[in-house]
This record gives C-alpha cells, sequence and structure tokens, in this order.
C-alpha cells in the first residue's frame, strides 16, 4: 500500500490516530518485537498482515476500532517494517509467513484467520500452503496470485542485487539514499506518517520485494481447503481488480467482497472498507463455525 499524493495517505491522515503502545513478545530464535493485542480474549483470532514499506499501523488504525469489539486482533510490523524484526539472514515472503505463526505461537494462539493486504495477502497465501492446520479461515485484499502481472511490478532482480548492494556500502551511504527516496515519498504526509515509514530497513525492503515480486501461487491456491474470502479495491490502478478476482477465482468457495477505493483505500475510504472486510470475515467464520 502505497499512496502520498494528493488523495492519497498524505491527504487522508489529518491527525496522529489515538493508539496505546503495544506490547513486546519475544521470539524464540527470532528476536522480539511490538504486537498489538486487542479485544476479547476469547473472540476470534484475526492477525492483520500488512503491505509492503508500509506498518500495520499505518495500513489499519482505521480498521482497528472497527474489528475490535468482535474479533481478537493481532497486528504487528514484517521484519525490516517499521519496529519489526531485523533478521540478518535473507527475509522473503515465505519467512514473514513462518514469522506470523511463530508471533501466534508466542501468544498461544492456535488458529486464527490472517488478514492479508497485499504483500500480506501473499505471506497469508503462503501461511495456507505451509500451516494450514493453523488457519480457521483467509482473508485476502488488495492482492494477486502474481504480483508481476500487477502495476507494482519491479524487476526483482534489479531489487535483489540492490539488496545484496546494501550489505556492503557504508550504512551511512545507505541511510543519506533511502533518506532522499524517503522525504520524496512522504511529502505532504503527517508527521506521525512520516515516523512510522522511517524506521524501514532499506535493505530488507528490498529482499521482501525482490521475494513479492517473484511470488507466484496460481499453481496451488486450487489445493487450499480453509474457508476463504477475497475484498476487492475496486478502483486500484496498481493491482487491478480483474486480476483480484482471478485470485479468487482459484480458491474453491472463495466469496468475493468488492468495496470502492484505490489501493490506499483501508486509509483513504475506511468506513466502505470496513464494511466489506467485515462481511467477508463474518463469512469466513461462519463457514469455519459451519465446518
Amino acid at each position: 500500500m502505497s499512496e502520498t499524493g494528493p488523495g492519497g495517505l498524505a491527504a487522508s491522515i489529518t491527525e496522529p490516530p489515538d493508539l496505546q503502545p503495544a506490547g513486546r513478545v519475544d521470539l524464540p530464535g527470532r528476536g522480539s518485537l511490538p504486537v498489538r493485542d486487542m479485544g476479547p480474549a476469547d473472540a476470534p483470532v484475526v492477525m492483520m498482515l500488512h503491505g509492503w514499506t508500509v506498518t500495520a499501523d499505518l495500513n489499519y488504525f482505521g480498521q482497528y476500532p472497527a474489528l475490535r469489539d468482535r474479533y481478537r486482533v493481532i497486528a504487528f510490523d514484517h521484519a525490516g517494517h517499521g519496529s519489526g524484526l531485523r533478521p540478518r539472514r535473507r527475509v522473503s515472503v515465505k519467512s514473514l509467513a513462518d514469522d506470523a505463526v511463530a508471533v501466534a505461537d508466542a501468544l498461544d494462539v492456535k488458529t486464527f484467520v490472517p488478514f492479508g493486504y497485499s504483500l500480506g495477502g501473499a505471506v497469508a497465501q503462503v501461511m495456507a500452503r505451509r500451516h494450514a492446520d493453523r488457519l480457521a479461515g483467509l482473508v485476502l485484499a488488495a492482492t494477486i496470485p502474481r504480483f508481476r502481472a500487477s502495476d507494482l511490478r519491479l524487476w526483482p532482480g534489479i531489487m535483489f542485487g540492490t539488496a545484496t548492494a546494501t550489505r556492503i556500502v557504508p550504512d551511512a551511504l545507505v541511510d543519506r539514499v533511502f533518506g532522499r527516496m524517503l522525504a520524496r515519498r512522504t511529502a505532504g504526509l503527517h508527521p506521525w506518517g512520516v515516523d512510522q515509514l522511517k524506521h524501514n530497513d532499506p535493505r530488507i525492503l528490498l529482499e521482501v520485494g525482490s521475494s513479492l515480486f517473484n511470488h507466484d501461487s496460481r499453481h496451488w491456491l486450487p489445493d487450499i481447503t480453509a474457508p476463504a474470502a477475497v475484498v476487492i479495491t475496486e478502483d486500484d490502478s496498481k493491482v487491478r481488480p480483474q486480476i483480484q478476482r482471478s485470485l479468487a477465482e482459484l480458491i474453491p468457495g472463495t466469496t468475493l467482497h468488492p468495496v470502492p477505493g484505490e489501493h490506499a483505500a483501508p486509509v483513504t475510504a475506511p468506513a466502505e472498507f470496513n464494511e466489506g472486510l467485515l462481511d467477508a470475515l463474518d463469512s469466513v467464520h461462519s463457514r469455519s463455525t459451519d465446518g
């Protein structure tokens, strides 16, 4: 999710959201990170997986209030994003999926529904394949089975090579180059939003981006058995709606929940987006209970 121009994030965030500090969770063998754990402890669990280059709070601050009265909501930053883990190993969509399950383990959550947005949708797809026994359902939004088919595409080899280069050039140079890029990207954005983005790790973002644009789940999505729902951002120029629909067609029994809005719809059109998201979650949970 990345729209900071007119009508995007910059125009939509006029004041910082009222968020309490997140509690810190230790992940054995991985490190520790802040994790939001909101809502009734005995409610169905929804794990919020955010988009590339943003943070969970920036992606979802408009969804937290709508969900936490009905669901137990878990949210955290992916590795390399915001306050997320900083592993020395290379980071991929697959490793992000494993990190998310490690968070569930640390919180003693046995089953849950991952809600994945854009990059988070790719992570949730991988979770449905690698950790099927942990999923009570699957909700995806603004995401597709193959990101090279999207208008977000970049040459993965370039990103991978650049990520490798950041390991060997001086940190000061990397910080200076990416600091300039951040300044251009966040022009007009509320200082709270700028603060969310300035803590990103450039090397890890590039590694994740390279992995994301190599992601292709088309051949195994038909094997997913978890109840699934797809929230389609109908005005999305980055991840085109017709390709979002192709994702839904690949997963048996998937329900569709179209909402108006561009790729930043959770921030720019939260009321409409939340209506579609709650419908999708209700659909998945009703089918999970019936099963």
